[in-house]
C-alpha cells in the first residue's frame, strides 16, 4: 500500500488509510465468533479516523482496537526505536495468580525467588493493571492474552506509569510474608547484569530419550526440512516420537512437508483462499484452492506419536496437528491446553510511513479450513487428548517440563 503519486500538502493521509482499514474491517467474518459488535467496531474506526490528529497517532489507536478483535492474524506491526533487551524478571499465569518464572537480574536474584507471587504494581491489583496494560497485547483469547502480558509484564508496566520506579507488591512463595520490591528503569531497559541460566537456553531440538525419539519445532520454516532429515534415521530407529509444538508461532507450508512422513496415501489436508485485496474491489464468489498431499515415497513412521501443544501453538502448527489427527496412526495430544485457535492463510502489506518507520499489516478476508474441513478459529483451537495440569512454575519447560515427562511415562505405561 503506497500513497498516490500526485501527493501535495492538502492530502489526508489520515482518511486515504482509515478508508482501506475501515473497508478491510467489513470484510471481517469473525466478529460473532468474536463476541464483538460489527456495527460498534466500524463506527469506532470512523471515530477514529475523524479525531486523530496525525497518521502516527492513527496507528496507535487504530492498533488498540484491532487488539480488541483477539486475533493474532490481524494486526498492525508498528516498529519501535527501543532496542529489545531480556527483562531481569519474568511472570508466568499460572493458576490465577502471577508467579515469578525466572530472574535473570543476579541482583534481584537474591531478593525475589521463582515462585513468588505478584500482586499489585505500584499499588495497583495486578488484575486491575492488566486489564489496563494489555490493549496493545494481540492474541487468540482472552486467556491467551493474560498469559502473554504476563511473560512481557515489566516493560508493559514501566510504558504504563511513565516513571522511573515501579514498587512490586510481592507475597513470598509458601508463606504469607508480603515484601515491595523497587525496580528502576535501567534494570527493564538497560540491563547489563542479567545471565540467562542454562535451563533456559535450549540445548538441543533434537534428543533420544531411552528408545523414543524428542523433536523441538519452536517454526516452521525453511530450516526445518535440513533438520528434519539429519535426524531421520535415529527417528526411524525409535519405538515412539515426540514432536513438541509449544509455543510454535505457526510459519510457512514446511508444515505439510513434513505431514508426508506420517500419511500413507495422498490426502487433501486444507483449502486456502486465493483471494485477498481484489475483494476490496471485486466482491465475487470466494475461490479457493485445495492442499493434497503425497505421502513420501521413502519412509511412513507407523508408531505412536505425541504431539504436545500449548496456547501459543499457532497457524500452520495447527493445519500440522490436525493432519497427522485425522491421517496419522496412534496420534495422541497432549498439553496444558487448547491450542491458539488461529490457522488462516495471511496476507502482509506495508503501510505509508511515519516518523521514518514504516508498519506493516498483516490480515485475512477469507477462512482457511483444515483436513476435517473446518475453520480451526471456529473450532476454537485443537482440544488435547490429555490435559495436563501445571500448578507451579516448577511444572514449566524450563524447569521439571511436565507436560514431556508425562509424554515419557506414557510410553512407560503402554505394554
Amino acid at each position: 500500500m503506497i500513497f498516490p503519486d500526485n501527493i501535495n500538502k492538502s492530502f489526508d493521509s489520515i482518511k486515504y488509510v482509515g478508508t482501506f482499514f475501515q473497508n478491510l474491517l467489513g470484510l471481517y467474518q469473525h466478529y460473532e465468533l468474536k463476541s464483538l459488535d460489527k456495527s460498534k467496531v466500524l463506527n469506532k474506526n470512523l471515530s477514529l479516523i475523524e479525531n486523530s490528529t496525525s497518521l502516527k497517532d492513527y496507528y496507535k489507536s487504530f492498533n488498540r482496537l484491532l487488539v480488541l478483535l483477539n486475533d493474532v492474524h490481524f494486526q498492525l506491526k508498528l516498529p519501535k526505536n527501543e532496542t529489545k533487551t531480556i527483562l531481569p524478571v519474568y511472570f508466568n499465569f499460572i493458576e490465577d495468580s502471577f508467579e515469578v518464572t525466572a530472574v535473570f537480574d543476579t541482583t534481584l536474584a537474591q531478593h525475589i525467588k521463582n515462585g513468588d507471587r505478584l500482586v499489585a504494581i505500584n499499588n495497583i491489583q495486578i488484575d486491575t493493571l492488566i486489564n489496563l496494560i494489555s490493549d496493545e497485547v494481540y492474541a487468540a483469547s482472552k486467556t491467551q492474552r493474560i498469559e502473554k502480558t504476563a511473560l512481557k509484564l515489566l516493560e508493559l508496566a514501566y510504558i504504563y506509569f511513565q516513571d522511573t520506579l515501579l514498587a512490586l507488591n510481592i507475597i513470598r512463595s509458601n508463606s504469607c510474608l508480603k515484601y515491595t520490591y523497587n525496580i528502576d528503569s535501567a534494570s527493564i531497559y538497560k540491563n547489563y547484569i542479567s545471565e540467562v541460566p542454562e535451563n533456559f537456553i535450549p540445548s538441543t531440538r533434537h534428543k533420544n530419550i531411552r528408545d523414543i525419539a524428542y523433536l523441538y519445532i519452536n517454526k516452521f520454516d525453511y530450516n526445518l526440512i535440513p533438520f528434519w532429515h539429519s535426524y531421520l534415521d535415529s527417528i526411524k530407529d525409535s519405538n515412539a516420537l515426540i514432536i513438541d509444538l509449544r509455543s510454535n508461532p505457526g510459519g510457512d507450508l514446511s508444515s505439510l512437508y513434513l505431514s508426508t512422513f506420517f500419511l500413507k496415501k495422498q490426502r487433501e489436508v486444507a483449502m486456502i483462499p486465493m483471494k485477498f485485496i481484489d475483494q476490496l474491489f471485486n466482491p465475487d464468489t470466494p475461490e479457493y484452492q485445495k492442499i493434497i498431499v503425497r505421502p513420501d515415497k521413502r519412509y511412513y513412521y507407523k508408531k505412536t506419536v505425541i504431539l504436545l501443544i500449548n496456547s501459543r501453538t499457532t497457524c500452520s502448527a495447527e493445519f500440522f496437528i490436525n493432519t497427522l489427527k485425522k491421517y496419522g496412526n496412534n496420534i495422541i495430544i497432549m498439553g496444558a491446553s487448547n491450542t491458539a485457535g488461529q490457522a488462516q492463510f495471511l496476507k502482509h502489506i506495508s503501510l505509508p510511513p511515519y516518523d521514518r518507520l514504516n508498519p506493516e499489516l498483516s490480515f485475512y478476508l477469507n477462512k482457511t479450513f483444515d483436513a476435517y474441513g473446518n475453520d480451526i478459529d471456529e473450532s476454537r483451537g485443537i482440544h488435547p487428548d490429555l490435559l495436563i495440569d501445571i500448578s507451579s512454575y516448577k511444572d514449566l519447560m524450563p524447569y521439571k517440563d511436565k507436560i514431556l515427562q508425562k509424554a515419557i511415562s506414557f510410553f512407560k505405561k503402554c505394554p
